[in-house]
C-alpha cells in the first residue's frame, strides 16, 4: 500500500467509524512519545522493564501470507507500529514484550527482547502463565 491508499482506508471499518484531528502516523508518533516518556519515568536502578502493548511493536511480529492475499496485506498494515518496537528497542532495560491483537500467538526474539504475542486464536479461549 501506498501511504496514501493507507491513509484512504476506504475499506477499513476505522475509516469509517473514527474521527480524529491528526493522521494515524501522527497518532502514532504521540503514542510512541508517550511511551517514550514512561520508559524515562521508571526508577533508573531498575533492571528489567516488562513492557505491554495491545498492537505489535515489531513487524517480525507480523504473520505473513505467501500468496499476498490482498485483504490479509491490508489487515497487516493495521497491526502495530514499528515505532513502538524503536521506542522499546532504545532502552536497553527492556528485557519482555508482550502484545496481542493479531488472533495469532508466538515468541520471537528481536534484538535482546523476547517477544510474546499471547493472544488468543480466534473463537478460542487462551491462558498462558509466564513467568518472568
Amino acid at each position: 500500500l501506498t501511504e496514501e491508499d493507507y491513509a484512504a482506508k476506504e475499506d477499513w471499518a476505522d475509516g469509517k467509524n473514527i474521527k480524529w484531528n491528526y493522521s494515524d502516523i501522527q497518532f502514532s508518533e504521540i503514542c510512541a512519545r508517550r511511551l517514550e516518556q514512561h520508559l524515562r519515568e521508571i526508577n533508573p536502578d531498575k533492571e528489567k522493564i516488562v513492557a505491554v502493548t495491545h498492537h505489535l511493536p515489531f513487524s517480525e511480529m507480523v504473520i505473513r501470507k505467501p500468496n499476498n492475499d490482498a485483504g490479509f496485506l491490508v489487515g497487516n498494515a493495521y497491526l502495530g507500529s514499528a515505532r513502538l518496537g524503536e521506542t522499546l528497542l532504545s532502552d536497553p532495560r527492556v528485557k519482555v514484550v508482550i502484545s496481542g491483537h493479531t488472533h495469532k500467538p508466538g515468541y520471537w526474539r528481536i534484538g535482546n527482547i523476547d517477544c510474546y504475542n499471547v493472544s488468543a486464536p480466534i473463537g478460542q479461549i487462551h491462558y498462558r502463565v509466564m513467568e518472568v
